[in-house]
């Protein structure tokens, strides 16, 4: 499973060190001021006196504090935890032997050692900085903008902690790119999808953030999704969610932007996609695969970082990519019948689906896979794409939106003839197909009697209906 790493500071993050000063200030030389002017990245313009700045530093970084900034990081550090994040602690109390004693006095404490995986305390912000990448944390929290930008660009999510609201009163001025957190009731991680790749959400305040582990299983088809950002201009299309981060060396994983809208899937369950909408989502769709498309590959099926695939002919790529579909069908008595018909259909005309130019095309064009706001039609999970035919692309779709508004649109806007449209239908059969396989592999009895996302036909109505088509022309 994909582990979140997520670090947090000590002073200033979880220890509340401008209460501290605050204190230490008045009993020592006797000056009042807000606990928000000694702020780290404040107290140089409200103590103009370089040694008394440097004396309370020295006084905070080497004394125990048992006082939160905000009580609330032990319920959220609980919250991180149960959602299967990883936690870690970096400071720069390194600089002192006493430093570090009290530090670990403060957590203990505090009671908040068993929260964290490790601790580290670091001579100097140059360690700090370096700890925090050699740890390939995802996130790290910090009051200090120093160390935030010096973190911009190296982990995917420096996250500046402000719980006096510094940013938000204009009083400091971000320059890098990096998220803002006030309080730690805003902080929060979830999982939402672990059936193939793991996906958590962080929440910061009102953003969300999405983290991809891609997980490598030669059972599954491989997932490019990186790769179509790299093969596909950005500045020239905007078919996907925006990446915020990637890192390719070791565990590949990915940060993502929320990706604002409605599910097509629940647009066409609500009876709610008006047709002018549908016009956008077909053009974006066939934007998408045409553009794919156009990528030159070499071979059939699933492919490599030089869009190579695996098979030179499209006759044994398609009987391999078949297969585990129907081994799964025929384990239900209930689909037997259109194993049967499948392995029919397959050698009758393994040469006339198979004939055409192949390139990249998108393989799971599901409905709830494709989001929809007044601005965009975003494709919100990409990754599968194989190299075929553009008819197995557009079969993919159609096996989804036959049944509603967007086929007749698809089929208008293609203008194809009644061969190609019996090629792509053929082709929808398999699809079909292959979405009731991954039904049957977990646990549903009787596949054909569902529907897929957002349409109102069951799969045994599709395949008929399909089946008619074909078999007609």
């Amino acid at each position: 499973m994909g582990m979140l790493k997520i670090g947090f500071d000590l002073d200033g993050v979880i220890l509340n060190n401008t209460y501290f000063k605050t204190q230490k200030l008045k009993e020592i030389y006797g000056i009042e001021l807000e606990e928000w002017k000694l702020n780290s990245n404040l107290i140089d313009d409200y103590i103009t006196n370089v040694d008394i700045r440097h004396h309370l530093g020295r006084l905070a970084g080497t004394s125990t504090n048992d006082q939160f900034v905000d009580a609330d990081c032990v319920d959220c550090f609980q919250r991180l935890i149960d959602a299967g994040c990883e936690l870690y602690l970096v400071s720069r109390r390194g600089k002192s032997d006493l430093g570090v004693i009290n530090a670990n006095k403060s957590i203990e404490n505090l009671d908040i050692k068993k929260f964290f995986k490790g601790c580290f305390f670091c001579e100097t912000e140059e360690m700090k900085l370096n700890t925090i990448k050699e740890l390939n944390l995802h996130c790290f929290f910090d009051d200090r903008i120093e160390v935030i930008n010096g973190l911009d660009g190296a982990i995917p999510m420096p996250v500046l902690f402000d719980p006096f609201y510094v940013v938000e009163r204009s009083l400091l001025n971000i320059n890098c790119n990096c998220e803002i957190s006030n309080c730690f009731k805003e902080i929060a991680v979830k999982i939402v999808s672990d059936a193939a790749n793991i996906v958590f959400c962080l929440s910061i305040g009102k953003k969300k953030f999405y983290i991809k582990f891609y997980v490598d299983d030669i059972k599954r088809q491989k997932d490019n999704e990186l790769l179509l950002y790299h093969w596909i201009e950005s500045s020239e299309h905007n078919f996907f969610k925006r990446l915020l981060f990637e890192e390719k060396i070791g565990k590949s994983y990915a940060v993502f932007e929320e990706v604002e809208g409605i599910l097509l899937a629940d647009l066409l369950s609500k009876h709610a996609l008006q047709e002018v909408v549908a016009e956008r989502v077909v053009d974006a769709f066939v934007e998408l695969i045409n553009t794919l498309h156009h990528l030159n590959t070499i071979g059939y099926g699933s492919i490599n970082e030089n869009r190579e695939g695996g098979f030179v002919s499209f006759s044994d790529f398609f009987r391999a990519y078949i297969t585990p579909t129907l081994e799964a069908l025929n384990t239900c008595d209930e689909m037997k019948k259109w194993v049967c018909i499948a392995n029919k259909i397959c050698n009758e005309s393994i040469n006339f689906l198979g004939a055409g130019n192949n390139g990249v095309v998108p393989m799971d064009n599901n409905f709830r896979n494709i989001m929809v706001s007044d601005t965009r039609v975003v494709f919100i999970d990409p990754g599968a794409v194989l190299s075929a035919p553009i008819e197995m692309g557009y079969g993919e779709f159609v096996a989804h939106a036959y049944g509603t508004i967007l086929y007749p649109i698809l089929i208008e806007k293609l203008g194809v003839d009644r061969e190609v449209e019996k090629k792509i239908r053929t082709f929808s059969i398999f699809s079909l197909l292959n979405i009731m396989a991954f039904l049957v592999r977990n646990g549903c009895s009787n596949p054909d009697e569902k529907c897929p996302y957002g349409n109102d036909k069951t799969f045994s109505q599709l395949l008929e209906e399909h089946l008619t088509f074909v078999q007609s022309i």
